[in-house]
């Protein structure tokens, strides 16, 4: 007789709700806005779009995922930490965008005495703060590829650090390496799989 690890199962099962590449997408979306919102001198309006799609993302599972993968329900402890794991990250993302507006303002000053520190480091810390963020958030959520992000964000920090480019050019990067895995894992997920059901009916 097999025996079944439970856990390993539900394991398995919450890791598929973000094989459809739904949040990398959003993430994408987000890091592309943030990074626009610094070339135009507005980053501290970055934090606006993740706030958007935040709620949007639950109602796009429902409407063009779930048909397709059926839905998971989850056991407690990991609804509780999912729900744990979001109110986390928009706080640390919050928390991210503020430190990095304010270090990259306060090292940009003429009136910094870090002055010196700007001219090898100062661009590199919002890549830094994100960097951090993508970490938490494949701890939080158990996504090892969010650890990836992590590593090209602070690759994408070092290069603008090295080259003295403006922090919005490691953030837009970032994005496009987001965005372009959103977009294979999405057309992976449609070309395996079909509509099944109505989601509501489940």
């Amino acid at each position: 007789m097999t025996d079944i690890n439970l856990e390993s199962v539900e394991r398995k099962s919450y890791r598929s709700m973000f094989d459809d590449g739904l949040l990398d997408l959003f993430v994408g979306i987000s890091l592309l806005f943030l990074g626009l919102m610094w070339l135009t001198e507005n980053a501290a309006l970055g934090g606006l779009m993740p706030a958007l799609l935040i709620p949007i993302w639950p109602i796009a599972r429902k409407r063009f995922v779930e048909p397709r993968s059926g839905y998971v329900r989850l056991a407690e402890p990991r609804r509780k930490k999912i729900r744990r794991g979001i109110a986390g990250s928009i706080a640390l993302g919050l928390l991210a965008l503020l430190l990095g507006v304010a270090a990259y303002i306060g090292l940009t000053s003429d009136s910094s005495p870090a002055e010196a520190i700007l001219d090898s480091l100062g661009s590199g810390i919002p890549a830094l703060l994100l960097a951090l963020m993508a970490t938490a958030a494949a701890r939080m959520f158990d996504l090892p590829r969010f650890f990836v992000y992590a590593a090209g964000l602070l690759t994408l920090g070092l290069l603008g650090v090295l080259f003295d480019l403006e922090p919005a050019w490691s953030i837009l990067g970032s994005a496009i390496l987001v965005t372009a895995t959103a977009v294979v894992l999405m057309a992976r997920f449609a070309r395996n799989s079909h509509l099944i059901a109505d989601p509501d009916s489940l």
